[in-house]
Order: structure tokens, then C-alpha cells, then sequence
């Protein structure tokens, strides 16, 4: 019911562009009798609606009537990338109503071939063999060990869809049409197999010895002969249906088995480009991965050479621009970066699911328009996260208000139905019960360990809550002064989260404006900060805050730490501005570990300050007031700052005001400490107390003001 939202931020990939490259154009000049076809990347990290993105294509695919095939290459380690290409080739192989399907005869060839038992030792034999196994009736074949194989293959990894069986015996009588050696002329495809020997049949008995000799090399040999065969048969369904192309959708294409296959495909995709021009193969791939190309294919180009594309700027023109300059087999890569929900998606998520929940429980099912803000940044649109925790809301116990089902949504227990690796739980039901199960993980338990499996050691997860308490990622090199350092060292895992795209470009904290479009993950240039996007960050902080003794870093050893470590750097610093800067930052770090007396005091200084502008000083108020905080979350907020300030009651009236001002900022900056946002209206209304008491700029406070209105 949902779908459409959940893809709207990616409707640029599943409609736009993937017109645009349905119906590609030919450079003029190019010498070339049919267009090429990219390799798109899809890339996001774990829970980014790859997945959806990816059933959305195939939809969209098949409601085109395009021959399309859809693979999850997960668990698939065993797999070569001959098998894959011919899993694709049964799945593209299925006929579509009013579109000519595409036939395998050449890989089937070779698939036969490979899996038969040949007499290797004598070559006049092994002909034979191969001469019986061609002559052999379509019937005999089907039943015959080398298609049962084949057969088996596909039902072992799933692979074999509905009416599979039936693509599998028609791609098998066309294949004993096409290769009866008594018939002439359809002896392409054997014939292909001959290009570099006077026999084919010769070149097919070395490919069987290649195969079973366990030799990496030879693996290697036969591999590329498969995929070669494989973008044969699409070369000449693509000469004889001009228009027509294949699209292969690959889900966790960084697998080994699917970074195998790839890099296959291009290099024997490569191999023909330079050999000359001539017809194109017809195979669009559009794959999946939750890591940078660069990590686990030999092939992808690095950033710098092609940088991620946003959606919106994805395009076929610009694909074969980027590829002309590049010039290399890396340059049939196009990878694009998917970007989280916008705040518009997450209303429409948030309104679709309360009217389909209005008919259990009208009174919980309350619009929950008043709180998407609130999900947008503490998730930064992370598709996953922003779903568990509106079902967090929507599945709140009797008597809990909204505000506080999302407050207190990581603390909620998740079922978890059956174990082993797979999609998990619907994020919007995963916490329907409240504590009828307990036992199991928490929400916010359960998220992290599904956003660091695979990349992250178990013991790295308190390395990764120190770093994500730290300023940036840079201050890794203060972190490892004084805590324990982990096996991989702080600077490894940030290449980890580099690698696994969890850094973004800008995660402010800023409460002063409703977000709008989602986080786009980026690869960091030099000079260029990062930060750990919204959706980790708020599970490492949460993880950090609830740690305990002798667990490992705790939350006032980090932020204690961090803050003493800023303030020795001020201490060293000759520069004003550096010293300054840095001492702004150990305040940030003081605040968290709830040193507000001593944050008043320096903004009553600074505030005293003559030389002090008031740009300046509200430029550090944001920035001391970003800190994070473990405050409690079973209470109200204004209830929150009550205790918060109650040490000044007895301060002097400028002090209690900026008391006031600091604890409810530091309240609204964290999105599940004030879901709805109830006290941006007193931050305006002490900004603006303060700009009456300014000797100058008392305009600015005021227009600081407005922004929390």
C-alpha cells in the first residue's frame, strides 16, 4: 500500500532512466550497429530500499513487456559466474505476450558440454561424444545428465522461478534444432565455440578439461567462455530485434558470486568492444550493493575517475559521456547513489498506514503528520528506520501518546519471526505486541546489528558509539589516546563505514528547519567534511547511552575524554580563532555529560564580551547546544528542562535565562527528545528576551527567532 511513497525518491532511476535507457540512441559516428548498455550501479547502505527499487524495475520491466530476469545473489558464494549467466539466461528466456523471447543456443551449448562426461584422453572419442550428444533428440537431452544438472542448479539455488521447467525444456528444443549437425546451415552456434581451433568440437573437450581440472586459471577460461556465449546469444537477438533489450536486475551484486559475474561479463564485454566495432549485445544490468564498487570489484572505476551520480541527475546521455572520456573497461560502470525519503514521502508513508490502521484502533491510528519531522532527522529518510519507527508509533500500547511511543520507540521489543540471514522482520510491524515478547532485542538493538552485519566485527560496535560521539570522524585521533583502541584501529573503521556508505556530506543537528529531501550516502574527498548518517549515529549514541560499566567505553569516559583532550589542543593552540574553536568544542562534549553550569558561565562571558559579535556568539550557542544527551525519555520535555534548570533558581536573572535557553535548545536539537517540537516556540521567546538585552545586533537574535517559529 505503501510502495509508491517508499519509491518516490527513486523514481528517477525506476522510470526516467530507465525509459532512457530502454530506448538508447546510437552516437552518430560511432561505427557501431546498436547502442551500448551500462552497467548501473545502484548503491546505499543495508536498508536503503535497494531491494524495493530493484522489484519496482522489474515490475515496471515486465508492464513494458521487456525481457527482464531479477536475482539475489546473497548466499550464493558457490556460485560461478557461468552459472549466473545461465540462471539469467532460463529467467530472460520466458515468453512474453506479443515480444519474441531471446534464445541460449550458445551457452546451453556449452552448458551441455561441460557437464557431460568426456573421454579426455582420446580427442577423436570426445568428438564423438560431443556428435552424440548434439544428434541426441531434444527428449534425451532434457533427460540427459548435462541439462539435469542444469536443471538441479537452478532448483538448488532457487533460482528456477514458476514455469521454469517448461522455459528449460523449450530452451532445449530450440537448442537440439539449432545444433543437429546433420542440419545446415543453424550451425552458429557450434561454430562460435570454433573461432580460435579448425574443430569446434576440439575447443568444447578443452573447455570440459578446463572445468574439472580445479585449476584457477582454467576456471577462469571457462567462466569467460560462458559469459561470451551468453552476450553472443544476446548479439544476435539484438540483430534480429533491433529494438529489443534484456534487462538483468542483480540484488547484492557485491557478493562474491555477483563481483565475479560482473567482472566477467565486462571484461568479455571489453574484449569485443576493442576488437573492433560491431553489433551490441542487448543486456542492460542494473546491480545492487550496499558497499563502494571499488571494495570488491577489480574492474569499477574509483570515484575520482566516475563519481556517484545522485537520481536525479542519473542519466543515459550522461552515462556515454562519462564513458567516451574514460575510456576503459571500468567505464561501462555508471554508479548512482539512492536518496533516503524525502519529508513529503514520509508524510505519505505516515498517512497511507494510519488509514489502514484506523479500521482496528480509530484512536491510535491519529495522523501522525505532527511527527514525521522528527523521523526524517533522527533517520536523515533512511527507508528502514523512518518505516520501524512510524510502526513503532502506530503499535504503541494502550495509553501511550504518539510523542512517547517515538521517544521511547528504540527501547520497544522487536519479534523476530524465524532466524538465519533474510529481509527480517516488516520494520512497520516488527514492534506490534509491545512487551508480549520479551527476551528479545530492542529496536534500536536489533537496527544496529542489521546495519553492521557483514561489514563489522561484533566487538567494533563500541568502537563505532565512541566515534559516533566524537565531533567528526577525524577526532578518531584523539579517541584512540585514551580508550581502548580496537583490533582494526579507529582509522579502519572509518574506511569500514566509508566503504559501506554510512557517512553522508551533512548530518546537522540543526532543529531550526523542517528537513526536505533525504540523505544522499557520498564518498568523502579530501577537504571535504563527513559525517556518520543521522540513522547509525542515532543507534551508536543510543547503544553508548544505555552501555554499561565494564562494557567497554562508556558515555562519560568518551565525552569526558574528548572534552579534556579539545581542551589541552586549546591550551597548545597560539591562534585565537583555533584556540577558540577548540574550546567551543570541549564545551560541546562538557555539555553531554551534563556540565551546564560551566556552559552558562562562558556564554555569560562571551555574552559580556564587548569584542564578542552577536553572530559570533550564537554561531557557538548552536554549536555547544548540538551536543548529544541521554536525558530521560519517559518524561515530557518541558518536565525535562524543569529539572534541567532547577539548579538555577537561585542564579541572577541573565544567567537563568540563558540556562533556560541552553537546556531547551539542547532538548530540541535531539528529534526523539521533543518529537513535536513543543519547545521551539520558548526557544524564540528567550532568543528574542535576549535580543532586548543586546547592546548591539539585537535584530539578529531576533531573526534567529523567526526560525524557530
Amino acid at each position: 500500500m505503501t510502495r509508491p511513497a517508499v519509491l518516490r525518491a527513486s523514481t528517477e532511476i525506476t522510470d526516467r532512466f530507465l525509459d532512457e535507457c530502454l530506448n538508447p540512441t546510437v552516437p552518430a559516428g560511432s561505427g557501431r550497429s546498436g547502442p551500448e548498455l551500462p552497467l548501473v550501479a545502484l548503491l546505499g547502505p543495508r536498508g536503503s530500499g535497494k531491494s524495493a527499487v530493484l522489484v519496482r524495475i522489474e515490475e515496471r520491466c515486465r508492464e513494458l513487456v521487456v525481457p527482464v530476469a531479477r536475482l539475489d545473489l546473497e548466499g550464493r558464494e558457490q556460485a560461478s559466474p557461468g552459472q549466473v549467466a545461465s540462471a539469467l539466461a532460463f529467467m530472460l528466456a520466458h515468453r512474453l505476450d506479443g515480444v519474441p523471447n531471446p534464445h541460449f543456443p550458445r551457452l546451453l551449448l556449452g552448458q551441455l558440454v561441460l557437464d557431460a562426461p568426456l573421454h579426455l584422453r582420446d580427442p577423436a572419442r570426445a568428438r564423438r561424444q560431443i556428435d552424440e550428444l548434439l544428434r541426441s533428440r531434444p527428449e534425451r537431452s532434457r533427460e540427459g545428465e548435462g541439462m539435469g544438472l542444469v536443471g538441479d542448479l537452478l532448483e538448488q539455488v532457487g533460482w528456477l522461478p514458476p514455469g521454469g521447467a517448461l522455459a528449460l525444456g523449450l530452451a532445449v528444443e530450440g537448442l537440439g534444432g539449432r545444433l543437429n549437425l546433420g542440419r545446415s546451415p543453424h550451425r552458429s552456434a557450434l561454430e562460435w565455440y570454433g573461432r580460435d581451433s579448425t574443430d569446434p568440437r576440439d575447443a568444447l573437450a578443452t573447455l570440459n578439461q578446463y572445468w574439472n581440472s580445479g585449476d584457477p586459471n582454467e576456471e577462469r577460461s571457462v567462466d569467460e567462455a560462458q559469459c561470451g556465449a551468453f552476450l553472443a546469444d544476446l548479439r544476435a537477438y539484438r540483430a534480429k530485434h533491433r529494438s529489443r533489450v534484456c534487462v538483468a536486475v542483480l540484488d547484492n551484486a557485491d557478493s562474491p558470486a555477483g563481483a565475479a559475474f560482473l567482472d566477467t561479463l565486462i571484461r568479455v564485454r571489453e574484449a569485443w568492444d576493442v576488437a573492433g566495432p560491431g553489433e551490441r549485445d542487448s543486456l542492460l544490468v542494473i546491480a545492487a550493493s550496499r558497499r563502494r564498487p571499488r571494495t570488491w570489484s577489480r574492474i569499477a572505476p574509483g570515484e575520482d575517475q566516475v563519481p556517484p551520480r545522485a537520481p536525479d541527475a542519473a542519466g543515459y546521455g550522461d552515462w556515454t559521456r562519462s564513458r567516451r572520456q574514460l575510456g576503459s573497461d571500468g567505464s561501462w560502470w555508471y554508479p548512482v547513489l539512492l536518496r533516503g525519503l524525502s519529508l513529503g514521502d514520509l508524510d505519505a508513508i505516515s498517512s497511507a498506514e494510519t488509514r489502514r490502521a484506523r479500521a482496528a484502533d480509530p484512536e491510535r491510528a491519529a495522523t501522525l503528520t505532527d511527527l514525521t519531522a522528527a523521523v526524517h532527522r533522527a533517520t536523515g529518510g533512511h527507508p528502514w528506520a523512518a518505516r520501524a519507527l512510524i510502526g513503532a508509533i502506530l503499535n504503541r500500547s494502550q495509553g501511550t501518546s504518539r510523542p512517547d511511543a517515538l521517544r521511547r520507540a528504540l527501547d520497544t521489543p522487536v519479534r523476530l519471526v524465524g532466524e538465519g540471514p533474510g529481509p527480517g522482520p516488516d520494520p512497520l510491524t516488527a514492534t506490534a505486541g509491545g512487551g508480549d515478547f520479551g527476551g528479545g532485542p530492542t529496536l534500536g538493538e536489533y537496527a544496529l546489528d542489521s546495519a553492521l552485519r557483514g561489514v563489522f566485527e561484533p566487538g567494533e560496535a563500541a568502537s563505532l558509539a565512541s566515534l559516533a560521539a566524537a565531533w567528526d570522524p577525524d577526532d578518531s585521533a584523539e579517541l584512540d589516546q585514551w580508550i581502548p583502541v580496537p583490533a582494526t584501529g579507529f582509522p579502519q573503521l572509518y574506511q569500514k563505514l566509508k566503504d559501506s556508505l554510512w557517512l553522508v556530506e551533512d548530518a546537522s543537528a540543526d532543529p531550526r528547519a523542517r528537513p526536505s529531501r533525504g540523505m544522499v550516502p557520498f564518498v568523502p574527498e579530501p577537504r571535504r567534511i563527513s559525517d556518520i548518517h543521522p540513522w547509525l549515529r542515532t543507534l551508536l549514541l543510543h547503544r553508548l547511552a544505555r552501555g554499561e560499566e565494564g562494557t567497554g567505553p562508556t558515555w562519560t569516559s568518551v565525552h569526558t575524554g574528548l572534552c579534556q583532550e579539545y581542551r589541552r589542543e586549546a591550551a597548545a593552540a597560539h591562534d585565537p580563532g583555533t584556540r577558540r574553536g577548540l574550546s567551543v568544542r570541549a564545551l560541546h562534549h562538557a555539555l553531554s555529560v551534563d556540565a551546564m553550569p560551566e556552559v552558562v558561565a562562558y556564554l555569560k562571558e562571551r555574552w559580556e564580551d564587548r569584542v564578542t559579535s552577536p553572530s559570533a556568539w550564537l554561531e557557538e550557542f548552536n554549536t555547544i547546544t548540538t551536543a548529544p544527551n541521554r536525558l530521560p525519555r519517559q518524561a515530557q520535555p518541558r518536565g525535562v528542562l524543569e529539572r534541567l534548570a532547577a539548579p538555577a533558581a537561585d542564579l541572577s536573572e541573565s544567567e537563568r535565562l540563558l540556562w533556560l535557553l541552553a537546556g531547551a535548545r539542547w532538548i530540541l536539537c535531539d528529534p526523539l527528545a521533543d518529537p513535536v517540537g513543543e519547545l521551539r516556540p520558548l526557544v524564540g521567546d528567550l532568543l528574542r528576551s535576549l535580543g532586548t538585552r543586546s547592546r548591539t545586533g539585537f535584530q539578529l537574535f531576533y531573526d534567529e527567532a523567526d526560525r524557530y517559529r
